[in-house]
């Protein structure tokens, strides 16, 4: 099983890339308008300081993660209202893991897990750790030293004079906060630390046995470290100032637990003590500039953000009007377009039926026409086939009718050639009588008839004498009857 071990800078860099995407998802947040507080206040509701990077697991938290149970949480004493060094102080109540706060390295706020002594999220970072403690370590290592404090990731305490300045904090609202708490801020913590970049300069020491007149010989080697110079003038009088807000305080509140510190005790001209003086009362006055241009300050941004975020409402009430306008309008367009759509639909298949109406009448007319003019040429055709069948029996009959009448005729006239000779030539002519002349014409729907009046009727006759029907003056028509 391959293993791969985090070096502490790796460690620092993604716990830094995480503090950094957690403040750009602040920051987006509030650009966006979703926070209900200023961007400031947001981000010091999360303890940044306390983020830290699992690298491994020991058996031992294991262990101890396995048997855990269900534990209450201790009651939290009041929490400072401004961001304080450690001073010496151990709230039994707090979590007893150390946290950066800027550098600082303070207590843990957070409450115990029970019998614990870490709170739940220092806990996991020990377990977590091969120490078996916090990252930052335990508070109770961290009491051992003032300033001078390392921690196991050897990051050195910055004193509280650095974080002062560098986050412009008041001095006056620090003190006062730590006077609420009970606790005296350390004069260490209010010397200010100088580093000077690059490797520190080599001196040459002097051997004993020398002699002044000879000039001094280096020894081989490397050269022993400088000494420690004795405190300058400046760093005697920004001591004496420490030492006064550390009497400021104590005179001001009643400490429960106060640590002895060892002081040294330097011996001040009168000069020094005037210009300590003056000092004092620079800082006190840049003390209260600053208190005033921080209060300023943050006026400022507050009412920049107020302001900001009136704009930013108002933007977004008015798109939204706008949008819901425009949605409004483009519904409406909608509903005109459906309705008059509609109604241009009703209209074109109202034209449709009509037109298939229409279509559907004159294809009715035309099949009845048809149909008309069908059973009228079938009537015609029957009409001729009734006519010539009725001609030709006609004719039968004629044909018989005069072979008997000539049979007739030749009995007559034999009879009477034999008994009435003369009586020959009157029977012929008799006969000749008989027949009628056709000489008369009319056109009946555009054909030419003979006619002849009978019995009160007009008889037709076709070109070839042939009886065809009887005229009906009132409809202009022949009207079919039988001959015989």
């Amino acid at each position: 099983m391959s293993s791969i071990t985090m070096s502490a800078a790796v460690e620092r860099g993604m716990r830094s890339a995480s503090v950094e995407f957690a403040v750009g998802v602040i920051e987006k947040l509030f650009s966006e308008g979703a926070l209900t507080c200023s961007l400031l206040e947001a981000k010091e509701m999360f303890d940044f300081d306390s983020v830290a990077v699992v690298s491994s697991r020991s058996k031992a938290s294991k262990k101890r993660e396995s048997g855990k149970t269900a534990k209450k949480v201790k009651k939290i004493t009041a929490k400072p209202t401004v961001l304080l060094p450690f001073c010496g102080e151990i709230v039994e109540d707090w979590c007893q893991g150390v946290k950066l706060s800027f550098g600082l390295h303070t207590q843990c706020t957070m409450g115990r897990c029970g019998e614990d002594t870490y709170c739940k999220t220092c806990r996991k970072h020990a377990d977590n750790s091969a120490t078996g403690k916090p990252p930052y370590g335990d508070i109770n290592d961290r009491a051992e030293f003032v300033v001078d404090y390392r921690d196991p990731k050897g990051k050195m305490t910055l004193p509280y004079a650095n974080v002062v300045e560098k986050r412009g904090i008041s001095m006056e609202a620090a003190v006062a906060a730590a006077a609420t708490m009970g606790w005296t801020i350390p004069a260490e913590q209010l010397v200010k630390r100088t580093s000077k970049r690059g490797r520190p300069a080599k001196s040459a020491a002097v051997s004993d046995s020398d002699s002044d007149d000879e000039t001094p010989k280096k020894k081989r080697g490397r050269p022993s470290k400088a000494k420690v110079a004795e405190p300058t003038q400046d760093d005697q009088i920004a001591q004496l100032v420490a030492e006064a807000y550390a009497e400021t305080t104590t005179e001001a509140v009643k400490v429960k637990k106060v640590k002895k510190l060892k002081v040294k005790k330097l011996k001040l001209t009168e000069e020094q003590k005037a210009s300590a003086k003056l000092a004092k009362k620079e800082a006190a006055d840049k003390l209260k500039a600053e208190k005033k241009e921080v209060a300023d300050k943050l006026k400022a941004e507050k009412k920049e953000v107020a302001d900001k975020l009136k704009a930013e409402k108002k933007e977004a009430s008015d798109k939204l009007k706008a949008e819901k306008k425009e949605a409004s309008d483009k519904l409406k367009a909608e509903k005109v377009a459906a309705l008059v759509a509609k109604k241009e639909a009703a209209l074109e298949l109202k034209e449709e039926k009509l037109v298939a109406k229409a279509l559907e009448k004159e294809a009715k007319e035309a099949a009845a026409e048809k149909v008309k003019s069908e059973k009228k040429a079938v009537a015609l055709k029957v009409r001729q086939e009734k006519a010539a069948a009725k001609k030709a029996e006609r004719e039968a009959a004629k044909l018989r009718k005069k072979e008997a009448a000539d049979k007739l005729k030749a009995e007559k006239a034999e009879e009477t050639e034999a008994v009435f000779p003369e009586l020959e030539e009157e029977a012929v002519d008799s006969s000749d009588d008989e027949e009628t002349e056709l000489s008369e014409t009319m056109t009946v729907g555009g054909v030419e008839y003979y006619f002849s009046e009978q019995d009160g009727q007009t008889v037709l006759f076709s070109k070839n004498g042939e009886p065809v029907g009887v005229y009906d003056a009132e409809t202009d028509t022949v009207q079919e009857a039988d001959f015989e």
